[in-house]
């Protein structure tokens, strides 16, 4: 029986949004959920798993895309509920010979679902990333970055809580200290602290990598 953990919603967020500034556009939900699903089991130990409706919602729900729905005919009327997202539609009505009103279409203003008389099952998504501002982006990439560096920090918590006493306490201490330096290291240029600062002055080639030697490097802190 395979065994698999469940990621969080954050987990699978930045999983899809992974996938969308890579391909742009993907033609399918299962193409979607197979590409989500290999980015969360890329770098990790714990195999992942999500469904297709999961990566669906969240996609939506946190406007990482544009969504595309292709339509197949129905037989059983307007539906009540979004099929695609589980919100309610807003009905559209048409006058009718008598007087009346009848409803003609329903649509949903959260995902863009749209049932007619004839077409109301859904039988396609194409997903499409939507235009985003670089500071947007620059955001996305702030919050990851400020994730990383928080894990790491309770990873290090985690174990100064565990190695008083220890025979190996002088071994984990030196793997805690390597690991705040990974974290916020001012002198490491691979540090997350380092990436950070990068990304938040906008810098085409990180400070940390410029010579401190050149008279053209104005981030100087010694002189």
């Amino acid at each position: 029986m395979e065994v698999y953990h469940i990621p969080d919603d954050e987990l699978v967020v930045d999983a899809i949004s992974v996938v969308l500034l890579k391909s742009k556009s993907v033609e399918s939900q299962r193409e979607l959920t197979e590409l989500v699903n290999l980015e969360l089991n890329r770098n990790t130990d714990v195999p992942y798993k999500v469904s297709e409706y999961r990566v669906r919602k969240l996609t939506i729900d946190r406007g990482l895309a544009a969504l595309e729905i292709d339509y197949r005919r129905s037989y059983s009327g307007l539906p009540e509920t979004c099929p695609v997202c589980g919100r309610g539609l807003e009905s559209i009505t048409n006058s009718t010979l008598e007087g009346g009103t009848a409803v003609i279409m329903k649509k949903c203003d959260h995902c863009g679902y749209k049932a007619s008389a004839r077409e109301s099952i859904p039988s396609k998504y194409t997903f499409n990333i939507k235009a985003r501002r670089v500071s947007e982006l620059q955001d996305m990439k702030l919050d990851r970055l400020n994730r990383a560096k928080v894990h790491i920090g309770m990873a290090c918590d985690i174990i100064e809580s565990l190695i008083d006493g220890h025979v190996l306490a002088h071994d984990a201490r030196s793997t805690v200290s390597k690991l705040r330096e990974i974290a916020d290291g001012k002198d490491d240029p691979g540090s997350i602290g380092n990436m950070i600062r990068s990304v938040e002055k906008n810098e085409g080639e990180p400070a940390w990598c410029r010579p401190l030697a050149s008279v053209k490097n104005s981030d100087r802190k010694d002189i």
